[in-house]
């Protein structure tokens, strides 16, 4: 099960490889590497700016796009699948850690 990135989850790093699927963006299916990481004023969240890594009908390799987090998903760099749920990873774990503070504190 894959999920979109959330403003106040991951948010990926430099050299992280991401997908665009949001299928009302014109860059729906673009790829690419992360770039850049913008905090948006007022605690609104994130943009990432990426270098596109594919080409389709309105993007091509080498351009720079500019999305929200709940338009894009990390992908696996490596083809393997072994990465392709790091996002519900990482927001689990964080669960389960504050859990556990919480039960350690009582």
């Amino acid at each position: 099960m894959k999920s979109p990135l959330m403003s106040h989850f991951t948010v990926p790093a430099q050299g992280d490889m991401i997908k665009n699927t949001n299928p009302g963006c014109k860059h729906f299916g673009s790829e690419g590497s992360v770039e850049n990481v913008k905090l948006l004023p007022d605690d609104m969240g994130h943009v990432i700016i990426y270098t596109v890594t594919n080409d389709g009908p309105t993007y091509r390799k080498g351009d720079m796009l500019t999305k929200t987090l709940d338009q894009l998903e990390m992908i696996d760099s490596d083809s393997c699948g072994l990465n392709e749920h790091m996002t519900d990873r990482n927001v689990l774990r964080e669960w389960f850690r504050g859990r556990l503070e919480n039960l350690l504190k009582d």
